[in-house]
């Protein structure tokens, strides 16, 4: 029904609206890509042509107006941060995963193609610049995650292991900056260090879920050192 509802709210050029119903009618690329996920599993789910419409629709909008370099810069919710949005990784992960569903090199080579990017931007010690809602220079723990699981999981999908090790460096940083409660700072500065005395709890379960998705994908059990420690703070 959440499926159904997000197709009769849909804005005409395929993209998920930005904020809440009545704030107007802007759209937002991240919000795209997140019920693009959505669609993608109701088709499966149901086989209905609805959701397969609803899906590339949604996925040619976001192929369309991504510029050159991979980046988007335009359609970003204006509730965000304009200029910090590479968590736009996650994205590509939807994009990846549509363009294989449905056999669309152009979606493969959009998806690529940020996720490219992404990686170019990374620091050396796997931290990401321009990465946050409202704070750039303190990205949020949350967004930091969005953009490690878009590179992981999309470089799974592409095959693209430089992509997936890109996401793990950045993933392997943030489990040496789990405290010895389970807890982790909401915020990280350039150089990985606590930037916030509070939380982001969204963020550590979406971390637990990255850990627990490379220790399948790579059969380390290294990966699985933080969860514990994680969810019991949780």
């Amino acid at each position: 029904r959440a499926a159904d509802w997000e197709i009769e709210v849909a804005l005409p050029s395929g993209a998920v609206r930005a904020g809440v119903i009545g704030q107007g009618d802007a759209p937002a690329i991240f919000n795209t890509g997140q019920v693009l996920f959505g669609w993608l599993t109701a088709l499966q789910q149901t086989g209905s042509q609805r959701f397969a419409d609803a899906a590339e629709r949604a996925a040619r909008f976001l192929v369309e107006t991504q510029d050159q370099d991979g980046l988007w810069r335009k359609e970003n919710s204006p509730f965000a941060h304009r200029s910090a949005t590479l968590y736009n990784a996650r994205v590509a992960w939807a994009l990846a995963e549509t363009g294989r569903l449905f056999g669309d090199p152009s979606m493969l080579d959009a998806a690529r193609r940020n996720l490219s990017a992404v990686a170019r931007l990374q620091h050396q010690n796997g931290w990401f610049p321009a990465c946050c809602l409202t704070d750039p220079a303190r990205p949020l723990l949350h967004t930091i995650a969005y953009t490690i699981h878009g590179l992981v999981e999309g470089g799974r999908v592409l095959n693209e292991e430089e992509l997936i090790a890109a996401g793990s460096t950045a993933a392997l940083a943030l489990a040496r900056r789990v405290r010895r409660d389970g807890s982790m700072a909401g915020r990280f500065d350039a150089a990985w260090n606590d930037a916030a005395s509070w939380s982001c709890l969204t963020g550590q379960a979406q971390m637990a879920n990255i850990w627990m998705r490379l220790t399948k994908g790579t059969g380390e059990g290294a990966w699985l050192e933080p969860v514990g420690s994680v969810l019991g703070f949780l």
